[in-house]
């Protein structure tokens, strides 16, 4: 793990940061609404509307798309697996075990960033962050799989504006967006490392 440091100290930074901001603020409305008005701004909103895409399923098929390209089929296959597990899990959670978990706009009377994204965004299930969950998931398995500091320090980066902009654009809790987090790094974790051992038994490396 020492070689994705680059990766770990950025993500960690954010995951802290999430856990520090509920500290000060126990009640998650008050946090969310101390973020959303001092932060909140139209060129803002329309910039994290943006990024907010990044934590949708289209990016795995993309990165396995080129890995198929480029021939790296069981680096394509970790991809498939994560985002496999990544929806499964997330739809175990948010369907079967925390269903009545209202999101910010089912609460909070009136949230002119939800009326703008013109999205139909159901006011339950918000627990975890499926956006939050599949960001951290892919680009964890990128810095994994690429050592350089650069490429680790965007992958850290791009996942934590994922996160914040569930928070900033008020479709999410803080603890909707860390619980994200936390499971795409673990499922993360545990497909590379299932599949290294796998490709280890196979005499087939992964991109190093």
């Amino acid at each position: 793990m020492k070689h994705n440091l680059y990766f770990l100290i950025p993500a960690g930074l954010f995951v802290m940061f999430c856990g520090i901001f509920l500290l000060l603020f126990p009640d998650k409305g008050e946090a969310q609404l101390a973020i959303h008005y001092a932060l909140y701004n139209d060129t803002g909103a329309y910039i994290m509307r943006l990024i907010t895409h990044w934590g949708e399923a289209y990016l795995i098929v993309v990165i396995m798309a080129l890995g198929v390209y480029h021939k790296r089929y069981l680096f394509s296959l970790s991809f498939a697996a994560g985002g496999l597990l990544t929806a499964v899990l997330v739809q175990v959670l948010k369907r079967q075990i925390f269903i009545a978990a209202p999101r910010p706009m089912s609460v909070i009377p009136y949230n002119e960033t939800f009326l703008e994204m013109g999205q139909r965004i159901p006011l339950h299930f918000a627990f975890p962050s499926g956006h939050t969950t599949t960001a951290f998931m892919v680009f964890t398995l990128l810095a994994l799989n690429f050592k350089r500091p650069a490429i680790q320090v965007v992958c850290a980066l791009a996942a934590s504006l994922v996160g914040f902009s569930r928070i900033y654009l008020m479709i999410h809790w803080i603890t909707d967006v860390l619980a994200g987090a936390s499971l795409g790094i673990g499922i993360a974790l545990a497909v590379y490392y299932a599949f290294r051992k796998w490709a280890h038994k196979k005499t087939v490396t992964l991109i190093e």
